[in-house]
């Protein structure tokens, strides 16, 4: 299950919302069972998300900070640049790691991630004044 409290292997990313001002990066994803769940990453200063296609499948979100084993490879293996790499592995960020199974893949570098669990129907507020979800 990992450091989430959700597994997201085989989750459908079917929404992404940001809000640069705020440094706020959401994912929607839809789990295997059905059950919409957001990523949320608090403090995002950088990202890069490969495109949202037709089909976005998670292997996995894995998270990479000072300290673990192989942080630093992580950040070079991803193209994280040396300023945030430096940042990361000063504890001051972590690095998020979005290994797809086909589509949307990337790295976000954010103080936290945190997860909300909704009922499916609902859709939960981002930060007031968001920019809106891109992609379903």
């Amino acid at each position: 299950m990992g450091f989430l409290g959700v597994s997201v292997h085989d989750a459908e990313v079917t929404g992404v919302r940001m809000d640069r001002e705020k440094e706020f990066l959401q994912l929607e994803l839809v789990l295997h069972a059905l059950e919409t769940v957001w990523v949320e990453f608090h403090g995002a200063e950088e990202w890069w998300l490969s495109p949202l296609g037709t089909q976005n499948v998670l292997f996995d979100i894995r998270e990479h900070r000072a300290g673990m084993d192989g942080t630093a490879k992580y950040c070079a293996d991803m193209e994280v640049a040396s300023y945030w790499t430096e940042k990361v592995l000063a504890g001051e960020l972590t690095m998020y790691e979005i290994d797809p199974s086909v589509g949307l893949g990337g790295f976000v570098v954010a103080r936290t991630v945190t997860v909300k669990r909704t009922a499916r129907d609902e859709t939960p507020e981002g930060p007031a004044g968001g920019t809106g979800r891109v992609g379903q």
